[in-house]
């Protein structure tokens, strides 16, 4: 339990520094004056995932200060039917997404060029990554 408490305690500096770099950019943004739509919209992303960091941090600090609701996040976390599930999620939604993109791609062939190119390499770095883990996981497990 030991581990786990060090891991909660990594996972708790890891999001106080995301938060940090989230709170550097906001000044930034407005001592700067940026008013790019890109920056924009990237910090108000990163803002909402400060709101989910600052809730799994509030969440591993309540864990890390009653021993009950520690042992129920690390079954919560090692629990094998989720992990179970989670696999299989993973092996369906990658079919998915590759097919959805291809499909997106021959039609943005007809639409836009540049489009069509972007979602054909989105396409083929998700093959690549897909395969490089299969060779990676043959050899491995």
């Amino acid at each position: 339990m030991m581990e786990f408490r060090q891991e909660l305690k990594r996972r708790i500096c890891g999001g106080g520094v995301y938060c940090l770099v989230v709170a550097f950019l906001v000044i930034f943004s407005r001592a700067f004056d940026v008013e790019s739509l890109a920056f924009s919209f990237s910090l108000g992303f990163a803002i909402g995932i400060e709101f989910v960091v600052l809730y799994f941090i509030a969440k591993y600090r309540a864990a890390l200060k009653d021993e009950q609701k520690l042992k129920l996040l690390y079954i919560e976390e090692n629990d094998e039917r989720e992990e179970h599930i989670n696999l299989l999620i993973g092996k369906s939604g990658i079919k998915i997404i590759l097919v959805s993109l291809s499909v997106a791609m021959l039609i943005a062939a007809y639409i836009n060029q540049i489009v069509f190119f972007t979602l054909l390499a989105a396409t083929l770095y998700t093959v690549v990554v897909v395969g490089a883990l299969k060779i990676f996981y043959k050899k491995t497990v």
